[in-house]
């Protein structure tokens, strides 16, 4: 319904975690879905100032049902940024500031709750918050740009004209559908929605939220329970015994792993799921047929957790146009992902792994798109099946892999893991990546000299899979470019 649906409660997420991060704290009920409806019902058509009344009254209820008094860490950081842009205006320390404060803040609550698990605390909620104080930070900073018409479009699209009420920050920083796992959204958008100008139709009775919403809730049941039972049978206890390290055989062990990584990801689909819709789906935070039948990396990427990759695109990524390199900044916009995530190690090799990947995927799909007698043979209809059940294994049993050291955080434990695999697709990506440079000037510089070759930037994607737009992706995350 509307910006969202259902703030996932910490129990639940906590639910397939370690028992010392869980909690025992449960409301009653799935309570976004009622509030949901409630200000559908009552609260949609009253003047701005009456919804964003709602929205911090609400998010306050939450925060404070699960997290008791650590509720006054959102606050503070809601007005100590908000103390920053007042006093500081539109200029670049104040936005340096508002940055370090937010994420310091965070960073030193991450040190101070840390275990060795997953620690579903007040820091989970903080660090949505966290992106979204970033964001109108910058977007406060992009509206007093002189020459505003230079700006990309999508930087234009967030800018803020003005300096948000503190109502405005409060009801933008607490609205129930976003508050507690995301998704991420900006001021202008939360502007538009309370305004009834995000799309046409929004502000008449017959809108139709409450089927999509339906519909969402049930694929996100069906998510998590698809999460609770696999994960009986692949989990983290398996995955780390002797027997499995040891004694299953080597196909087995991929295969497990192919499954393991699938069952992880869905907790956090069904979470998505049930927390994202709007038009009814503007804050759709999973591509779920997309993300289900991909067979590819980036096709994963494009459609997991969408508005958080679409803010570190448009915040971070497309912001180090300057430093002249596109993978330097897709680098260093991972590194801020991971140190956004927490400091546990296996945060920071995941998302290595994740760029050494896209790399490989980009250069060899180059590679195929750049030959027509191997592009032929590598897409040829006969072979579509073929090809098709080879990338589903690659996808699921590398990506599983890729994901070990996210999901157990240790590297005493995710080591064990790629030792039983002799570090094989590591040591792989890594050489791929230390030679790709050299590999790459050659391969163009064949293509140079071909007379019959094709331009490395012609479209294929009429005998591509996926329509052709997945692997040759060049971007971050949700396809963001250098602007």
């Amino acid at each position: 319904m509307d910006l969202g649906s259902w703030p996932f409660r910490r129990d639940t997420i906590g639910s397939g975690l370690a028992k010392p991060a869980r909690t025992v704290v449960c409301p009653p009920g799935n309570e976004g879905y009622p509030l949901a409806l409630i200000y559908r019902r009552c609260i949609w058509d009253q003047r701005p100032t009456v919804q964003h009344l709602f929205f911090t009254v609400t998010g306050l209820v939450l925060i404070i049902f699960n997290y008791r008094w650590d509720v006054v860490h959102s606050l503070s950081n809601i007005a100590v940024v908000y103390a920053i842009m007042w006093f500081a205006g539109r200029t670049r320390i104040g936005l340096a500031a508002s940055f370090i404060f937010a994420m310091c803040y965070l960073l030193a609550g991450y040190l101070y709750t840390a275990t060795e698990n997953y620690d579903i605390k007040w820091t989970m909620p903080q660090c949505i918050l966290c992106l979204r104080l970033i964001g109108v930070a910058f977007d406060y900073y992009d509206g007093g740009v002189e020459d505003f018409n230079s700006l990309p479009s999508d930087r234009r699209a967030t800018a803020l004209k003005d300096l948000p009420s503190p109502l405005e920050m409060l009801g933008h920083s607490y609205y129930f559908g976003g508050c507690m796992v995301g998704p991420q959204f900006s001021m202008q958008r939360y502007r538009d929605f309370v305004q009834g100008t995000l799309w046409s139709g929004q502000k008449t009775k017959n809108a139709n939220s409450i089927t999509y919403s339906m519909n969402r809730l049930v694929l996100g049941v069906i998510a998590m329970a698809f999460y609770h039972f696999g994960a009986i049978y692949f989990n983290d206890t398996i995955i780390l015994s002797e027997e499995y390290l040891t004694e299953w055989s080597w196909p087995a062990r991929w295969a497990f792993l192919g499954v393991y990584g699938t069952v992880a990801l869905h907790k956090y689909v069904a979470c998505w799921l049930m927390a994202g819709a709007n038009q009814w789906n503007g804050l759709e935070n999973i591509g779920l047929w997309h993300f289900e039948t991909t067979t590819n990396f980036d096709g994963f990427i494009r459609a997991f957790n969408i508005n958080t990759n679409k803010w570190v695109a448009q915040y971070i990524f497309k912001r180090l146009k300057f430093l002249g390199n596109k993978q330097l900044s897709q680098l260093i916009a991972l590194g801020f992902l991971a140190l956004w995530h927490g400091f546990h190690p296996g945060y920071y090799l995941c998302f290595v792994n994740e760029f050494l990947v896209m790399k490989f995927e980009r250069d060899v799909t180059q590679i195929i798109d750049s030959f027509p007698q191997v592009r032929g043979i590598v897409y040829h209809d006969k072979l579509q099946w073929l090809r098709l059940a080879f990338m589903k294994v690659y996808v699921a049993t590398l990506f599983g892999y890729c994901l070990v050291p996210f999901v157990l955080l240790k590297p005493s434990k995710f080591l064990k893991v790629y030792a039983t695999f002799y570090y094989i697709p590591s040591i792989l990506l890594v050489l791929w990546f230390a030679g790709s440079f050299k590999v790459m000037a050659i391969v163009r510089g064949a293509i140079r000299q071909s007379t019959n070759g094709l331009s490395s930037d012609k479209d294929t994607s009429s005998i591509r899979p996926d329509g052709g737009k997945d692997i040759a992706s060049d971007d971050l995350k949700a396809s963001a470019k250098h602007d």
